[in-house]
C-alpha cells in the first residue's frame, strides 16, 4: 500500500498517520497466529482485495541506483535486488 500526505495536513490539521512494524509482531506471535495471518492475507490477495505492487529487479552492481529509485516519492514498484547464482535460467 502508498500512503501519500503532506507533513503539513499530519502536523497542522487532523490527519493521522498509523502503521506497525510486522518483523517486530512475528517475533512475538505464536507460529499459529503467524500463520493465520499469513492465509487470511493471501486470501484477500487471491480475492483481489488487496494487490501486490509489481517489483522492479536491480542486479546487485546496481545496488546504490535500487536505493535512490526507493528513496523516489512518486514509483510504482519495489525494487528487488537480483542475485546472480551462476545458473543459467534456460538450463532450468
Amino acid at each position: 500500500m502508498s500512503l501519500r500526505s503532506q507533513a503539513r495536513s499530519v502536523i497542522y490539521e487532523t490527519e493521522v498517520v498509523r502503521g506497525f512494524w510486522l518483523n517486530r509482531w512475528f517475533g512475538t506471535a505464536s507460529p499459529a497466529d503467524a500463520l493465520r495471518a499469513l492465509s487470511e492475507v493471501r486470501g484477500l490477495v487471491t480475492d483481489e482485495v488487496l494487490s501486490i505492487p509489481q517489483g522492479r529487479p536491480f542486479p546487485l552492481e546496481r545496488f546504490t541506483e535500487a536505493i535512490s529509485f526507493a528513496d523516489t516519492p512518486a514509483h510504482d514498484a519495489k525494487p528487488l535486488l537480483v542475485f546472480e547464482d551462476g545458473r543459467d535460467n534456460d538450463d532450468e
